[in-house]
């Protein structure tokens, strides 16, 4: 029987630091003590974290081997989760409670302050029944929105100060080498660059270095799609089988509308990962190439009954934009997007040094917990309608001026696009958009990650706000820059927000 715990049951303490994040007076440092309850689950919880937070992988070892069921270990052995445990370290920093959300005798879920990328997170726990209540199974989540709570606004000066605290205190740890970028109405509030877009030579990033886009460049793809909408070229609610009649698979074409490969809810399978398109990547050509690799497969789920990210959806959009504009979808997105917004360091006739990706990730995706290498495939500057290309900060905020000037599309339409459509793994998704509200602040975007690269757009249309994170490394700080400035452009609370034990 699930039973609620009260604050004045018999509790253990956790004592922690932590840095408070510039919503807080910027840079200083608190020592507080959070309670939790006296059952198995929190037990085992107050362990894992003193193991986590030493950080030590011959005892994250140890600790894995003794209190981990065998189930547990059967499934992914103790060197594993400790090697596990002191990636998450290396990303994230030590981890304090900051509250409890659920909590049971055998599990819980605990509200957590992770201290390198000044992080609210949760970490869920479950043990057997009876002695000696050993762990079935643990769970990290991080980057998550802050507790509902109203705190002090920071002005612009004060907003630049703490990026650069945070940016050079990332850095300094390993994990953030790239740029930020924020505007307010159009203009530079924050404009920073740290670590090296080349090792050898050493070459510094600037602001205006290239980076890799990833997933990010899906927004133009989008954008391309409700221009094409807007014009009465085609309908969001057209049929694959109406916009694309050559299209191999024409019975799950009949079933799929742009709607559906827009909000990623098409069940079409994802390419990406396949050994068939890994071998023949470098002779991809058009939208229509990437075809034979996913087109004839069934549909993982009835169009419109689950999200599920896929790169697919978005270069059969491709195909849709070249039919419907009698353009080439590289021609259509260059004349039509990137002109229109004066993106001149877009695409691969840009000018300008291109940031080597550097991973922390050997083969078969394995974490390096030592050191970064080069990824040595050459960058596709050109891209797809999926993702990939090239890009700047300077850029990127271009094009979000244009979008929210109306030179890319009207007002109706712009609303349209970004608007929340469907529930996603992560707040919510529109037309080619994430969607999120934190705080009661609305604001939506893209990012991207590749090997050696992780990118970040989003846009707070009713503050003027937008933010561009770019970086050559794939560990945590991107993410974690984008997440910070999230925090202060909504309000959220910083680590010493009072927060109820049990809700």
């Amino acid at each position: 029987m699930r039973r609620k715990v009260a604050l004045l049951l018999g509790s253990l303490l956790i004592t922690a630091t932590g840095c408070v994040s510039g919503i807080m007076p910027l840079g200083s440092v608190i020592t507080k003590q959070q309670v939790l309850p006296n059952t198995p689950a929190a037990q085992q919880l107050n362990q894992w974290l003193i193991a986590y937070n030493a950080a030590n992988l011959e005892s994250l070892t140890a600790f894995a081997a003794s209190h981990f069921t065998s189930d547990a270990l059967s499934r992914r052995p103790a060197t594993d989760r400790a090697r596990s445990d002191r990636w998450l370290f290396l990303n994230l920093g030590s981890m304090a409670v900051r509250g409890v959300e659920s909590a049971t005798d055998t599990s819980i879920k605990a509200i957590v302050w992770q201290d390198l990328v000044e992080s609210w997170g949760h970490v869920t726990l479950e043990v057997e029944p009876t002695v000696p209540f050993r762990i079935k199974s643990r769970s990290v989540d991080f980057l998550e929105p802050g507790p509902a709570h109203v705190a002090g606004k920071l002005d612009d000066e004060q907003i630049t100060a703490d990026v650069r605290r945070f940016i050079t205190k990332l850095a300094n740890a390993g994990v953030f080498s790239g740029v930020v970028m924020l505007n307010h109405n159009g203009k530079a509030v924050v404009a920073e660059s740290i670590g090296y877009a080349s090792r050898d030579p050493d070459i510094p990033n600037t602001v205006e270095t290239r980076f890799e886009l990833a997933s990010v460049s899906k927004m133009f793809t989008a954008v391309a799609i409700a221009q094409l909408v807007e014009q009465g070229r085609l309908s969001y609610e057209d049929t694959i089988a109406k916009l694309l009649p050559d299209y191999p698979n024409q019975a799950a074409a009949r079933r799929l509308t742009v709607h559906h490969l827009l909000t990623h809810t098409s069940g079409i399978p994802e390419y990406l990962f396949r050994d068939a398109y890994r071998a023949e990547r470098s002779r991809v050509r058009s939208p229509k190439d990437y075809w034979p690799f996913f087109a004839n497969d069934s549909l993982e789920f009835a169009p419109g009954s689950q999200w599920s990210y896929s790169t697919s959806n978005y270069v059969l959009l491709g195909a849709i934009i070249e039919r419907a504009s009698g353009q080439s979808f590289y021609e259509y997105r260059k004349r039509h997007i990137f002109d229109v917004a004066g993106m001149t360091s877009t695409d691969g006739d840009g000018t300008g040094p291109v940031a080597t990706p550097f991973t922390r990730f050997g083969p078969n995706r394995v974490p390096d917990l030592e050191r970064y290498r080069p990824v040595l495939e050459a960058p596709d500057r050109r891209g797809s309608p999926g993702g990939g290309g090239v890009s700047t900060a300077g850029d990127l905020q271009r094009f979000i001026d244009a979008l929210l000037s109306h030179k890319l599309l009207s007002a109706t339409a712009l609303h349209v696009a970004t608007a929340p459509r469907v529930k996603a793994e992560e707040g919510e998704w529109s037309y080619g958009f994430e969607s999120h509200d934190w705080n009661g602040v609305r604001f939506f975007g893209h990012n991207g990650f590749a090997g050696g690269a992780f990118s970040q757009v989003d846009v707070f249309p009713e503050s003027g706000y937008s933010v561009v994170v770019l970086s050559n490394v794939d560990m945590s700080g991107a993410g974690a820059v984008a997440y910070h400035l999230r925090l202060l452009l909504t309000q959220s609370p910083g680590p010493n927000t009072k927060i109820p034990l049990t809700r």
